[in-house]
């Protein structure tokens, strides 16, 4: 059954190819209409994906078709118009079809490998349990991580929809307990989802980042992990929903959706502290301007979760000058934007590192230079489901 839905899929997306196709490879503005759009790589925390080459073998296999479905999105001025009307006519058929090939679910088909549950709003990726694909990659992180001279060692894992079958959410227990056996040495938590419900709760409708309520509740599970229950944490002084509607990774891949909603944030006040990006000493991020300048809080259109929380960088460093705390380590992709100054607030001088861009000599550095007393790990259940080792010539996105 899954070999014959899989059939009547790629002979769908073949015709609407090879269509799409014949129209490009015609027309001479074909080398205007493909052209790299690099903003969507830090303010959406990932890489545009690149238009392909046609090759016999890639069409046939169905690469072609994948690939240049993702990056229209990315790469097509006037690319939302174009896809919108290529995913509503290939949903068109996909609709027709799918009674009689998709097993029961509450899963339905949006657009590429995006779907909506329950006739909700929330756009939403499958449940993938790949750890047995990745296992070299988990365990080369866990062997060189453990290896670190640093005692207490942690990893707490936000758990997304790419982790959670919300038909069967047993299976989330299952893939975090097997996760968790690949790192013996580490102390090992997790955002709790145990339903759509929850889901909802934590996430934007059309980002695969966490929301204001994620982010914060995974700042106080991380808290509680490594300091203990009875460790304070900050409270938000204002929850602030701006006009400015949130544009996500997910909306740019199934822009007919109406998957809408506005940008909503907590504000805290931090004690006083020193930051430094990449060793220039300034504050990261931009959540202050929005809430001090006029004309940024009462502005309108898009905002992406990187323009208002930072861009991913090599290293954030904290000073807050707890001398009877201790120095904390913590690598994460961009998850971790929304919750550095957070977390950091807890303990003397914190690093916040983002392996993809950190260096293995800057890595060693910091390690070398200064006591470390704790190291914490934030993988994720969509793209980062393990924490790359550094290496000596990181390459971004790549």
């Amino acid at each position: 059954m899954k070999r014959r839905a899989r059939r009547l899929e790629d002979k769908c997306r073949i015709v609407f190819l090879l269509a799409f196709f014949l129209v490009i490879t015609i027309t001479p503005i074909k080398l205007f209409f493909f052209g790299p759009k690099d903003k969507a790589l830090w303010l959406e925390g990932r890489k545009t994906t690149q238009p392909p080459t046609f090759t016999t073998d890639s069409f046939l296999s169905g690469d072609y078709q994948n690939q240049l479905e993702k990056s229209l999105a990315d790469q097509m001025p006037a690319s939302e118009t174009l896809k919108t009307e290529y995913l509503l006519a290939k949903n068109k058929v996909f609709n027709l079809v799918s009674p009689f090939i998709a097993p029961k679910s509450n899963y339905t088909l949006v657009a590429d490998d995006l779907f909506i549950y329950a006739d909700g709003d929330y756009l939403v990726r499958k449940f993938s349990d790949d750890l047995n694909e990745i296992e070299s990659e988990i365990l080369d992180s866990n062997d060189f991580y453990s290896s670190l001279p640093i005692k207490n060692k942690y990893i707490y894992f936000i758990t997304t929809d790419g982790t959670v079958d919300f038909d069967n959410p047993s299976k989330t227990n299952d893939f975090i307990n097997k996760y968790s056996s690949y790192f013996p040495d580490f102390k090992i938590s997790s955002l709790k989802i145990d339903n759509y419900l929850d889901y909802e709760k934590y996430f934007y409708k059309n980002d695969h980042h966490w929301n204001y309520e994620g982010s914060y509740q995974g700042y106080k599970d991380i808290i509680s992990l490594i300091l203990g229950e009875k460790e304070k944490v900050l409270k938000p002084i204002e929850k602030v929903t701006f006009n400015y509607d949130t544009l996500g990774s997910k909306k740019r891949s199934a822009y007919p959706f109406p998957s809408e909603e506005k940008f909503t944030v907590y504000r805290f006040e931090y004690p006083k502290h020193k930051s430094f990006v990449d060793s220039y000493q300034v504050e990261y991020g931009y959540q202050e301007g929005y809430f001090e300048d006029p004309e940024l809080r009462n502005g309108s259109g898009d905002l992406y979760y990187g323009y208002f929380y930072g861009p991913d960088v090599s290293v954030v460093e904290y000073d807050f000058s707890n001398k009877k705390k201790g120095n904390l380590i913590m690598i994460g992709y961009s998850d971790t934007n929304a919750i550095n100054t957070l977390v950091a607030s807890h303990f003397n001088k914190t690093w916040v590192i983002d392996t993809r861009f950190c260096s293995l000599a800057t890595f060693n550095k910091i390690v070398s230079e200064n006591k470390i007393d704790y190291l914490l790990l934030v993988p994720n259940g969509s793209g980062g489901r393990y924490i790359p080792k550094p290496v000596d010539n990181p390459k971004g996105y790549e």
